[in-house]
């Protein structure tokens, strides 16, 4: 039967990672190619209309088509018919088998033995399916044969369970991260930011969320950065955002948050217009680290030169975030929430912050704080001389379209 080392790989955890499930995944379905004498061995993953080929082993030309990434029709699909109930998990000649024979594949190909099984997840979703196949019939092919390919369906079901808890946005692939980005599937959101000592709105911080996708947006943002596609979901997520510049006060300015990676390689003059760029302010966060502080500076110098204002977030939850603002100086300095909560009670945290913002105030930056979300908190920043504020006692995340119409009226 199968090889120790087989056996022992299909039972072992290996660790919450997409690397470690793509690993797996291309030994199971080599193992099961090559103990069958299968020609193809995929797994396919399903959205809402399309079946996705998640990975593949094969190695005849006849079968280029099917390859990693590749799509087709749901309905048209034996995965599908199969999931469905409407055609057999194991056919020993798909052309006699009546429920595939308008499939094109059957002829064309053609298929003959096949051997697939959903793969399901605890919730009871399929998820997608586990598939073999060759172009000539078998009649040895036994339910034994198939128990083996459910035991390896339910091992990969159980892994992928595993990594929606921890990770879900992995489970985007590249295919479905850029119809994400290209059909705008996300909502930008609006969160209020006060002047003080006034307590006026001043601005909006933009906030991405992704409602009909998995994973929270950090982890959506953090995927789409391991499929080289962070910039042009910033891009998009960005124009989206600047949309409702118009329609916000007179005077509010409107964050955006961006990454080093994205600074560096946009072009902002084809992304805003320059009666918009006096109301954006650029947000760059420490989640990413700058290699070459020289080429950074560049970059921001070519976004202040056409009018747009720079913010450094989440300074004071980590070191990087300080080399930041004492190399770019930027025109506004947001205190990490972690320096905000229960300010009032923290006379420590009390005196960094005034230190931080002399420093600020010395070259002509303001300082925001982040992370208000008590009277207490905010009556003990606005003490200090913090001039801006932002948090949950002020204002949530609101979907763009409501805030600017309550603005509006």
């Amino acid at each position: 039967m199968f090889s120790s080392e087989f056996r022992e790989m299909i039972s072992t955890d290996l660790g919450n990672s997409l690397e470690n499930l793509r690993w797996k995944k291309r030994k199971i379905l080599a193992s099961l190619r090559d103990f069958y004498g299968m020609e193809v061995a995929f797994i396919s993953r399903f959205t809402k209309d399309q079946r996705i080929i998640d990975e593949v082993i094969s190695d005849h030309d006849a079968f280029r088509g099917i390859s990693k990434e590749s799509s087709s029709r749901l309905d048209q699909s034996y995965c599908y018919r199969v999931a469905n109930g409407q055609t057999p998990n194991l056919i020993k000649d798909a052309r006699k088998e009546i429920s595939v024979v308008d499939i094109p594949e059957t002829r064309l190909l053609p298929i003959g033995a096949h051997i697939s099984v959903p793969i399901r997840l605890s919730s009871g979703k399929i998820h997608g399916m586990l598939c073999a196949f060759q172009r000539s019939a078998r009649d040895d092919l036994t339910a034994r044969d198939l128990s083996m390919f459910e035991l390896c369906a339910a091992l990969i079901g159980r892994d992928i369970d595993s990594l929606l808890i921890n990770n879900p946005a992995d489970m985007l692939g590249t295919e479905e991260m850029q119809k994400l980005i290209e059909q705008n599937e996300f909502q930008t959101n609006l969160q209020p930011i006060i002047r003080l000592p006034q307590r006026e709105v001043c601005g909006f911080e933009a906030l991405t969320s992704f409602s009909d996708h998995p994973g929270t947006t950090e982890q959506v943002f953090s995927h789409a950065k391991h499929l080289d596609l962070i910039s042009s979901l910033e891009e998009r997520a960005a124009i989206q955002a600047a949309q409702f510049i118009p329609t916000l006060p007179h005077k509010c300015f409107l964050a955006l948050n961006f990454s080093v990676s994205s600074i560096e390689d946009l072009d902002f003059t084809t992304i805003f217009s320059p009666e918009d760029r006096k109301k954006i302010v650029i947000e760059v966060t420490e989640h990413e680290k700058v290699d070459d502080y020289g080429k950074f500076l560049a970059a921001v110098g070519r976004m202040r030169k056409i009018g747009l204002r720079l913010a450094v977030d989440d300074v004071g939850a980590g070191f990087a975030s300080l080399r930041h603002v004492m190399h770019l100086k930027p025109d506004i300095i947001k205190l990490d929430r972690s320096f905000c909560d229960a300010i009032d009670k923290r006379s420590g945290q009390r005196g960094l912050i005034k230190a931080i913002l002399d420093y600020a105030t010395n070259y002509g930056a303001e300082l925001l704080a982040e992370g208000i979300e008590t009277e207490m908190d905010l009556a003990a920043i606005q003490a200090i001389g913090v001039t801006m504020a932002q948090g949950y006692h002020i204002g949530r995340p609101s979907p763009a379209t409501s805030v600017c119409i309550t603005q509006k009226t």
